[in-house]
């Protein structure tokens, strides 16, 4: 037997198709061989090597190593061949290259195993659309019947056991809204004679919802009918949950953006707008849709709040430098409606996983506000130092001012009959009643003096200072009152808010030199946590009463205002004001625990705007009068000033009292030791060297628990004494005192005790 023989009986009718290669030449080859590589010419097996262009390769691996083998009957499995076959298509297949040798002649027999191949490729394609969840399916429209790939099984959660598919099947699977959908695009398909594409929502068996999309195209056979619609059928659930993920991830986002304070603006890389939220398009005056496209810089204009020169914006450098930038100082934004806006700026690259800029982001907020209340602080925290300063200066101008005007009104009586002397005398009355009202007003504004505070009529007040104004400002000036408020009751001090009140009027009425309408308005406000909080004031929530004085003046220089309410300031002409007029009503207000505030513009006018705590009481004071009480008792008064003790212990004699004068905590403790009962009311000052008035007081205490007294100072706060009145103290005076005023508050304490 030789080789040629040898082919014919193991391979002339095998389905592999077989090759006999003798000295790198083709010398015999099966049907299968001819048949699968018919586009090979017979001419070209002559010549060596030739046979090897079959595998589309410069050479078959293993064959020569094969041939090199001293073991004949060696045998090798090349990897995956790129083949071509006789239709002119290229396939991969394994080719086996054996050595044989019969009757002394050796040779290779390559064999290829079609076949083994096909079935190899299918079960790779079933796996592949596995894998890949895509399968696909036939309609033969003339007879409805559907053919379907195991995929699709697969996607629809059936078996070919328990399920055959049709187009009724396969509407089954999908709720009652959804199934013309598909229905709907397939005939589109067909009409317009080109491929398709739709959707649907499935329930399988199992009740699990899912998603699957289907490629499909009309068949149409020669005569134009419809013969099949074949398609594909790709499960996108997870590709539907994760859209489903990212759309709320967004809406989330999305209602993050819009629910927080901040502005919020998205550009590209190129700089121009994406997305903005709310607070953004507040702000720049810009809707998304209007600024989209459109370069960042055109719909944030930001300058300088100072020079007013424009800014260059952060994105620009975050899109060169690839990092977080901050604007700092004075920035206003200003909207495209011509509004400024004071802005803090930040911006920041927006990357993506792989730290790609894909664009930026910019953050910004409107500081307006708190850059007002900033100064507003900065103003209240500079009027309370001077305060401090105000009264410790008032405190020892006060003792001086005691003897001056007790010693003025002691000596009216030696010479009420000379006409000369009564003049000078009242001279030095006037005068030390102006700087008595000088210090008050210091201690208005600095809140160190204790005023009678009660219920007042607010109004009241009002229409007492009005009718003042009237008869002492320029006749061409109208007052108008507007007085809506109800109720109207405040907790304080009439004659301290009045004086208030006529000092707003007479400014105003300076400020209206040819005339025009002086306007008092006043209402009722509820303030609550979040105003008190963020205002400068001490405030707490609740119903205020709000008044405005508002006149039609020539206005105050914007440079000018944050200084009105300094001791002092003043834009008047030397002689025309001392500048404590509007200080006094300021430390009024905060005396009263309410708010002050100013606005004007040069040439409209200015307007104060005044909120003050309602009492909870209904009754406003009565007024004392003025006439001196006399009375009788045993009074030990105690001062550290000379001229206290001497003018106070001769008022307190004239008035029908005794007296027993201390200069010192020690001495007055010493004589109040010798008989505890002998005293009907102490008098204490509350400034002392080694021992304060309020430690005075409680060492009397100790003493005599019902002990009667009564505390004066030039220089106090209500909260001073505010325990000491729980514990006993009957009352206040006010240095310097008058003759009345300290008759009314000894007669008041004696009559509490009796």
């Amino acid at each position: 037997m030789n080789l040629k023989e040898y082919m014919n009986i193991f391979y002339s009718s095998s389905e592999e198709a077989a090759a006999l290669v003798e000295d790198n030449l083709i010398t015999n080859t099966n049907q299968a061989w001819d048949s699968f590589f018919s586009h090979i010419d017979e001419s070209r097996k002559t010549e060596p090597g030739a046979w090897r262009t079959v595998f589309l390769q410069s050479s078959c691996p293993h064959y020569e190593g094969l041939l090199s083998m001293d073991d004949a009957e060696g045998e090798f499995t090349t990897p995956e061949l790129l083949i071509q076959d006789s239709s002119g298509s290229t396939q991969w297949f394994h080719a086996r290259l054996q050595a044989v040798a019969v009757s002394g002649e050796s040779a290779v027999v390559i064999r290829i195993n079609r076949a083994y191949k096909l079935e190899q490729i299918n079960a790779r394609q079933a796996q592949a659309q596995r894998i890949a969840h895509f399968g696909y399916w036939d309609w033969h429209v003339p007879s409805g019947n559907v053919t379907w790939s195991d995929e699709v099984y697969n996607i629809f959660g059936v078996t070919k056991e328990n399920f055959t598919p049709d187009i009724e099947g396969v509407l089954s699977f999908s709720k009652e809204e959804d199934r013309g959908i598909g229905q709907e695009l397939i005939q589109r398909s067909v009409d317009k004679r080109q491929p398709g594409l739709y959707e649907m929502r499935i329930f399988r068996p199992d009740g699990e919802e899912r998603w699957y999309e289907s490629n499909f195209e009309p068949i149409f056979n020669e005569d134009g009918s419809l013969e099949y619609i074949k398609g594909t059928a790709h499960d996108i659930t997870r590709m539907k949950r994760a859209e489903q993920k990212t759309l709320e991830r967004e809406e989330w986002l999305r209602t993050v953006l819009n629910s927080i304070g901040d502005a919020v603006v998205a550009t590209d890389v190129e700089g121009k707008i994406l997305q903005m939220n709310p607070s953004a398009e507040q702000l720049t005056g810009w809707s998304t849709a209007e600024a989209q496209g459109l370069a960042y810089s055109e719909v944030m204009r930001i300058v300088d709040a100072d020079t007013g020169d424009a800014v260059d914006g952060p994105v620009r450098k975050v899109l060169s430098t690839g990092e977080i930038q901050y604007l700092s100082g004075n920035l206003t934004l200003i909207s495209r409606n011509g509004k400024d806006f004071r802005i803090a700026d930040s911006a920041a690259p927006i990357l993506t996983r792989h730290g790609e800029m894909t664009g930026v982001v910019i953050v910004f907020r409107d500081i307006s506000r708190e850059i007002i209340l900033r100064e507003e602080l900065r103003q209240s925290q500079k009027l309370e130092a001077i305060g401090r300063l105000a009264g410790g200066v008032a405190h020892d101008f006060n003792n001086m001012l005691g003897g001056i005007v007790g010693g003025a009104e002691l000596l009216e009586s030696f010479i009420s009959e000379n006409s000369e002397a009564m003049k000078y005398y009242g001279i030095i009355r006037n005068a030390a009643r102006q700087a008595a009202e000088l210090t008050s007003n210091l201690l208005s504004f600095s809140r160190k003096q204790i005023r009678s505070m009660g219920p007042v009529s607010f109004h009241e007040c009002v229409h007492r200072t009005v009718s003042i104004l009237k008869s002492t400002i320029d006749r061409r000036i109208k007052i108008e009152m507007n007085l809506e408020a109800q109720p109207d009751i405040v907790n304080g001090d009439s004659a301290q808010l009045q004086s208030a009140l006529l000092n707003l009027g007479i400014n105003a009425s300076h400020a209206m030199k040819e005339g025009g309408t002086l306007y008092i308005l006043t209402a009722n406000v509820e303030l609550d946590r979040m105003y008190c909080d963020s205002c400068p004031f001490e405030l707490k929530p609740g119903n205020y009463l709000y008044i405005e004085v508002r006149d039609e003046g020539e206005g105050i220089d914007p440079k000018f205002l944050p200084y009105i309410f300094d001791p002092f300031f003043t834009t008047k002409e030397k002689g025309r004001g001392t500048g404590m007029g509007l200080s006094a009503v300021y430390g009024t207000v905060q005396e009263h625990k309410g708010t002050i505030t100013a606005y004007s513009e040069p040439g409209n006018g200015t307007s104060f705007h005044i909120q003050l705590p309602l009492s909870e009481s209904a009754a406003p004071e009565v007024r004392e009068s003025e006439v001196p009480v006399k009375g009788e008792g045993h009074i030990l008064l105690i001062d550290d000033e000379e001229v206290i003790r001497s003018t106070g212990r001769s008022m307190l004699e004239r008035l029908g009292y005794t007296v027993t004068a201390a200069d010192s905590p020690l001495e007055a403790l010493g004589e109040f030791q010798k008989d505890t009962g002998r005293y009907d009311l102490v008098i204490i000052d509350m400034i002392m060297p080694v021992m304060n008035g309020k430690e005075f007081f409680y060492r009397l205490r100790d003493m005599d628990p019902h002990v009667r007294a009564i505390v004066a100072s030039g220089f106090l706060k209500e909260d001073d004494i505010k325990e000491m009145k729980t514990d006993g103290l009957l009352g206040f005076i006010q240095k310097p005192f008058r003759l009345t005023d300290l008759s009314h508050a000894v007669h008041d304490a004696l009559a509490a005790k009796s």
